[in-house]
């Protein structure tokens, strides 16, 4: 009787994200103000972890998304590419980019980053932190309602809001 409760808790444990942390994101948007073709983004994520032994590799796996969709159901990601993060301080690891398309006139219009943290440990095994325990979940940033530039120089960056998607 105890054997498959204490199996399903053994398996529940081991299942769980053990090396959740935190993420922040900076970002702002910019294009041309004369006539609309792509917008553009440039934005920072942050990741902190105090859990993660020295020797931690971790690699940002992001992708473009609507937070219309993902309310909907959809989860969907835009040209998703992996970056590699840079420790900037104790546990804190930082990756940039720059000059990401977040939307096209006639073809997408995005106003999510969505992004998973792939954290390599030294002895090589892979983890992922995606917010939740959803297999499928990632973390999404809206930027929906930051301000449009007209240019790359004159673009402000703010912090977005950056919560956990479960997604089934």
């Amino acid at each position: 009787m105890f054997k498959p409760i204490f199996s399903l808790l053994l398996f529940t444990l081991l299942s769980m994200n053990v090396f959740a942390g935190t993420p922040y994101v900076e970002g702002g948007l910019f294009g041309s103000c004369n006539y609309f073709s792509t917008v553009n983004g440039s934005f920072t994520i942050s990741y902190e972890n105090k859990d993660l032994p020295w020797g931690t590799k971790i690699e940002i796996h992001y992708g473009l998304g609507s937070s219309f969709e993902s309310s909907m159901g959809g989860h969907h990601w835009i040209n998703p590419q992996t970056v590699e993060a840079f420790a900037v301080a104790p546990y804190v690891w930082q990756s940039s980019l720059k000059r990401i398309t977040t939307g096209s006139r006639g073809s997408f219009s995005s106003n999510q980053l969505r992004f998973i943290i792939v954290i390599t440990l030294p002895d090589g095994r892979v983890v992922y932190d995606r917010g939740s325990y959803s297999s499928n979940g990632y973390y999404a940033a809206n930027f929906g309602h930051t301000r449009l530039a007209c240019s790359e120089d004159e673009m402000s960056s703010v912090e977005l809001t950056v919560q956990s998607i479960s997604a089934e």
